[in-house]
């Protein structure tokens, strides 16, 4: 099971040989599907993931009890929450929804603790990925503090379109730029309105 993880965690390759195959024995698969919650933000975690396939969204829930996603997950990624979780022995005050079906590989929280917290390699791993989705959350906080609504609205449409289509509800767009349904849909409607954007149902055309 491993040497399918190897490419996309490197660091698994530095581990000496009695520390692997105690690893080994000790993964766990798991199949998740989309809308499925992982972490309900007042969990302690489980264990550290190797993300194989799909997508998972991270999040926090504002005051108000809306969600506004920091970062999501790919194969290949670490989630720095864990990471702080475990340092720190604390829950992790976030919450972790399936996006895309995904395949995961769980390692024990202690075995992690054990042999990779304080690994070199995996520490330069974590803080590299770690600073990647540090910035997807300043982008989100810059965004909400200096951007009017439309100018959010706009700016998301362009980054995670393709082919001048995206295929997301107005919930999710509020989720990711910390708005709500109602507030995105009146700012859609108003893009559509002049000439900007066509909506239907499950999806929105861009114009040029």
């Amino acid at each position: 099971m491993l040497d399918g993880l190897m490419s996309d965690y490197p660091f698994l390759k530095m581990l000496d040989e009695e520390a692997l195959a105690i690893i080994e024995r000790n993964l766990v698969q798991k199949k998740v599907q989309a809308g499925e919650l992982l972490i309900n933000g007042e969990e302690a975690c489980w264990g550290f993931s190797f993300i194989k396939s799909g997508v998972l969204r991270v999040y926090r829930l504002n005051d108000e009890g809306r969600e506004v996603t920091l970062y999501r997950l790919r194969k290949g990624d670490s989630c720095f929450m864990t990471v702080i979780c475990a340092l720190a022995q604390s829950k992790t005050h976030a919450y972790v929804r399936v996006e895309e079906d995904s395949e995961l590989v769980i390692l024990p929280i202690l075995l992690f603790e054990k042999y990779l917290i304080n690994h070199p390699v995996y520490l330069q791993f974590v803080f590299k990925n770690l600073y990647e989705k540090f910035l997807s959350v300043i982008q989100v906080v810059e965004n909400v503090t200096f951007n009017s609504i439309e100018q959010r609205v706009i700016d998301y449409l362009k980054e995670h379109s393709r082919g001048g289509l995206l295929y997301r509800t107005h919930e999710q767009i509020a989720f990711d730029i910390g708005s709500t349904r109602e507030v995105v849909s009146r700012t859609l409607k108003s893009l559509e309105r002049k000439g900007k954007v066509k909506l239907e149902r499950g999806k929105i055309l861009i114009k040029k």
